[in-house]
């Protein structure tokens, strides 16, 4: 199943490639333009949900501290080994069974996780949020405007320093 007017011209694989008709210009918008739609949300989600995960565990608690490293740890191993099972497991779904079961088999995980996390939701530690997210996404975007004239620092060290107190923005309450 395809949407037509965005399938790629058909090809007859014993001619030269160079023969083939090119695909036309909305056929490459359309392609170029899911890819880069499917990377900004995927960028945009994983960052949110390592923090939101992150966020579940009470850094005052020295027994939660050592359960986020492990949390951590867990978290990352489960991504590293679900691009091996996609780069391994979903080609020979394709080859066995078809593409339609490559893209169900996700579309289930995906539906799978959202309800999870839906019937979940209520036993989640929830932040009050501090100060206006918009004013620290600007602070982000001035701070190197302002300081695009500044020399850099002799010692290279001091550009590595992430202490909270020398920030602006509030890190665990401490400014």
């Amino acid at each position: 199943m395809s949407f037509e007017p965005f399938k790629p011209p058909t090809c007859d694989h014993h001619l030269l490639t160079t023969m083939c008709d090119k695909p036309s210009v909305p056929q490459i918008v359309f392609f170029y333009g899911s890819l880069y739609l499917m990377a900004l949300g995927a960028g945009g989600i994983k960052a949110c949900v390592t923090a939101f995960s992150a966020d579940q565990f009470d850094n005052t608690d020295p027994g939660q501290k050592q359960e986020r490293v492990s949390f951590m740890n867990w978290w990352w191993f489960s991504l590293s080994v679900r691009i091996m099972v996609s780069v391994a497991f979903f080609p020979w779904v394709q080859e066995q069974y078809d593409w339609v079961w490559v893209g169900a088999i996700p579309a289930g995980i995906v539906g799978f996780v959202t309800l999870s996390f839906i019937i979940a939701h209520p036993q989640y530690y929830h932040r009050t949020p501090s100060g206006s997210a918009f004013t620290r996404v600007l602070q982000v975007l001035v701070a190197p405007f302002k300081k695009r004239n500044l020399e850099l620092q002799p010692d290279l060290h001091e550009l590595f320093d992430l202490s909270p107190y020398y920030s602006e923005v509030s890190i665990c309450g401490v400014a």
